[in-house]
Parts: C-alpha cells; sequence; structure tokens
C-alpha cells in the first residue's frame, strides 16, 4: 500500500490466510467469488509489495512495467465486474439478484473502458508523500470512477445477508476516506482499505455456518 512493502505483504499473507479459511467454510459453488475475494485482494496487495520494492526512490522518479500493468488491470478493471458477479451468484432471494444484472452490464463497460485505457496509455507509479501514485494512462476517472464505486459497493447493499451489507459498508466508509484523504493515491489507498475489509468476508461465512441446521442425531 501507500506506506511501505512490509504493509502490503503483511495485509497480503493475512488476507490470503483468511481467505483460505473463507473459500474452506463455503457450502456451494455459488460462494466460491465472494469466499475468494480476500484471496484475490491479497494477490493485488503482494503485487504492490514488489512495487513497493522495485520503486526507485530518488525524487520525481517513476516505475513502469509488468508489475505497475498488473497491479492496475486488477484494480481498475478487475474488480468492477466482478464484484457485481460475485453478489449475483451468492444472493438467494430470486427478486434481489434480478437487481443486479444491470450493475453487471455497468461493471463490464467500467472494465472495458479501464483496460482499454491502461493498454493503450503508459501507466506509471511513482512515490509522493509516502503514497504510490498511479498514472493510469489515457483514463478520464471522474466519470469512470463514479461508475467504478457504485457497481463495486451498492450491489452489497442489496444482499439479503446482514453481514454482507456491513461488509459494503466498510467498503463505502473506507472510499470516502480513501478519496478525501489520498486523492493522488487512492488507487492503491482504497485497495488497501477494500483488502483489510475483506477480512469482514470469514464472518459472514461464520455467520451463515452457525445458522445453517444441524444434522438430527439418529
Amino acid at each position: 500500500m501507500c506506506f511501505s512493502p512490509a504493509a502490503s505483504f503483511t495485509a497480503a499473507a493475512v488476507t490470503a490466510a483468511l481467505g483460505l479459511i473463507a473459500i474452506s467454510r463455503g457450502k456451494t459453488l455459488r460462494d466460491l467469488p465472494l469466499a475468494a475475494t480476500p484471496v484475490l485482494f491479497a494477490a493485488q496487495q503482494g503485487v504492490e509489495g514488489f512495487i513497493w520494492l522495485r520503486m526507485p526512490m530518488t525524487p520525481h522518479a517513476t516505475l513502469t512495467g509488468p508489475l505497475v500493468l498488473a497491479y492496475l488491470i486488477i484494480a481498475q478493471a478487475f474488480w468492477p465486474i466482478f464484484s457485481p458477479v460475485a453478489m449475483w451468484c451468492l444472493e438467494p432471494d430470486a427478486s434481489r439478484r434480478r437487481l443486479i444484472p444491470p450493475f453487471i452490464a455497468v461493471g463490464a463497460a467500467v472494465s472495458g473502458y479501464m483496460l482499454w485505457g491502461l493498454l493503450t496509455g503508459a501507466p506509471v507509479a511513482s512515490v509522493g508523500n509516502m503514497h504510490i501514485v498511479y498514472g493510469a494512462g489515457q483514463v478520464h476517472m471522474t466519470l469512470a470512477g463514479a461508475g467504478y464505486l457504485a457497481v463495486v459497493t451498492l450491489p452489497l447493499f442489496m444482499s439479503s445477508y446482514r453481514s454482507v451489507v456491513i461488509f459494503g459498508a466498510i467498503i463505502t466508509v473506507g472510499s470516502l476516506v480513501a478519496y478525501v484523504a489520498y486523492l493522488t493515491a487512492f488507487p492503491s489507498v482504497w485497495c488497501f482499505f477494500a483488502a483489510i475489509a475483506s477480512m469482514a468476508v470469514i464472518g459472514h461465512f461464520e455467520v451463515v455456518r452457525r445458522r445453517s441446521p444441524r444434522p438430527v442425531p439418529a
């Protein structure tokens, strides 16, 4: 994340471990996308840790290359489509599920636009005030950023699971804090907050496990 490679690698290790536990608690394939979310955030934080290790610390120096591109593809082009699809898979209530496909469509558009900008531009990373600041190629973040946050957060609030709604609230608050306090480093800071928030995913599966009916002894 923006503070140090240690922060990124620590977040990666913790979220990966909790994600593996969440995956083990899932009961069906429909649970898998949400259960795997901490593991995916762990991979993203691991990539950023390596970006920190490769980052030149001289003033005004920038880093380009596959690591920066990989991080931004995950951070900007992957989550807008993955998040609403994960919620569609998880949601057991048919009426609520029918509300999610429009978010999947918008998420696909946002993901496609972000990916186009990254592949046709020249994404770079630099250090500013102990933060990693990314330049995302040809992407214009104002409108795309609004669509991004909408498709990533709003489907969480549509869930019939209270634990998922709480997860959505944590993500939303983290987004606002990252935007207000760390505007220039928003992709890095928001993704760190989201990685930490994804620890709440294991709480969801623990709640579901405890509420599941236990087998009646023979």
